[in-house]
């Protein structure tokens, strides 16, 4: 089992210092080869995402008797460097960037029916859908299907975006870099397990750009997959199935929101922090900042301003703010002060169907701590840890995987994780 290098010299030039680590490799940078992204710090190999992967250890059967807590992989404890699971909100949305569905995106209709657009590898059918979140945006979406469904039916699954201007594939897609599509990913091993998957644009996204003078809020993305959740419903080959609601970091919050809707047999939470956002990206601050005091000071003015922004609705000043805290707190103060007023073990407390928290060992943000606050607090619950992954279960260089296909991204994904992921969802009991 390999982790991270531990060394304190930089990996390209063994001269000089570690001072900050890659989030996505774990390899020790000096500061000439730091790369600042909208998601964290990472070395220049790794911007855009990680290059060929590894598999892990052969996915576990499963054994329904076990119901809490139930540890699918031995977790790698690896150092992350900074990773902002706010960043990029504002940057995409209101660039002018993308463009906004095309009638290739129309509404499927009630019968399953497709558009000219349809794809078929011969395990997967991928098609074109579209659904009116709230204020009736339209947001572009994809219904994948197994090939093999013909007329028949299957359980469904509602993939719910995190956080930045993510669209259905999934990855914040930075100029330059390469995508990293965790979600499109995701529906086609569902399809492969027999499950019938829709994914969506998220809102303020380049795919999904808001009318003018027409903020972001919390409780329009919680609207949104409301909406996305209304859709599955009503499909032909959902109909009267159990659906699961799949939410990857703050989408994992979205998605136990849902959980009390009778439809709403199962939640997973890819990624979900089991603390407040605001002490996830303070503690984040301590870790990527070399500068200790420089940390701390930058640490402890995030928590007040979100204390501030929650309690008064009013947001702080960005211009008079650290640099590190610009990119945060220049997102929409209605969407923030939702973000941070949510208490996950709070909320996962609620939950009173089965859930699979679920984590990438090479996570420096969401940590082995997150996963036990939220499987503590939930009913039902299941753990399952990609030991080498990353907050998207992407594997390091130098690994070699089954997932995914090099030539459409730069990601291999952890092919066991996200297949006893989709074998957790059709088997899991209701």
């Amino acid at each position: 089992m390999q982790t991270a290098p531990t060394s304190s010299a930089c990996a390209n030039h063994k001269k000089r210092d570690r001072v900050a680590t890659c989030g996505m490799c774990g390899n020790p940078l000096c500061t000439d080869c730091i790369v600042h992204t909208a998601v964290g710090v990472k070395c220049r190999r790794c911007t855009g995402g990680a290059a060929a992967t590894a598999p892990t250890a052969s996915a576990r059967a499963r054994h329904p008797e076990e119901r809490k807590a139930r540890k699918w992989a031995v977790p790698v404890a690896v150092a992350g460097a900074l990773f902002v699971v706010i960043g990029a909100i504002a940057l995409a949305g209101r660039d002018g960037g993308g463009s906004a569905p095309t009638e290739a995106d129309a509404a499927l209709d009630g019968t399953g029916g497709a558009t000219a657009s349809e794809f078929n590898d011969g395990s997967f059918v991928d098609r074109p859908a579209e659904i009116r979140g709230a204020g009736g945006l339209r947001l572009g979406a994809t219904l994948t299907l197994p090939s093999q469904l013909g007329t028949g039916r299957a359980p469904g699954v509602l993939i719910v975006p995190g956080g930045g201007a993510q669209d259905r594939n999934g990855g914040i897609t930075l100029e330059g870099s390469l995508p990293d599509p965790l979600y499109q990913d995701l529906a086609e091993q569902f399809a492969g397990s027999g499950l019938v998957s829709l994914r969506y644009d998220r809102r303020a996204s380049r795919a999904v750009q808001l009318p003018p003078g027409t903020p972001l809020t919390w409780e329009d993305l919680v609207a949104d997959a409301r909406a996305g959740l209304d859709f599955l419903a009503e499909r032909r080959e959902t109909q009267n199935q159990p659906i699961t609601v799949v939410g990857y970091d703050q989408g994992g919050f979205i998605a136990m929101l849902l959980a009390s809707d009778p439809r709403v047999k199962g939640v997973v939470l890819i990624s979900t922090p089991g603390r407040p956002v605001q002490d996830v990206l303070a503690s984040d601050f301590l870790r990527g900042i070399p500068d200790q005091a420089k940390a701390q000071a930058v640490s402890d003015e995030m928590r007040t301003a979100a204390a501030q922004l929650v309690a008064t609705g009013t947001p702080p000043n960005v211009a008079a703010m650290p640099e590190e805290l610009r990119l945060v707190f220049t997102a929409d103060a209605a969407y923030l002060r939702g973000v941070f007023s949510f208490d996950p073990v709070a909320e996962a407390a609620k939950v009173r169907v089965p859930a699979l928290v679920v984590r990438g060992g090479n996570d420096g943000s969401i940590l082995q701590d997150d996963v036990g606050r939220l499987t503590a607090a939930l009913s039902r619950s299941d753990s399952l840890t990609s030991p080498l992954g990353s907050n998207t279960l992407a594997l390091p260089p130098g690994q070699e995987g089954r997932f995914h296909n090099p030539s459409r991204h730069g990601t291999t994904r952890d092919g066991d994780a996200v297949f006893s992921m989709a074998e957790w969802v059709k088997s899991t009991p209701r």
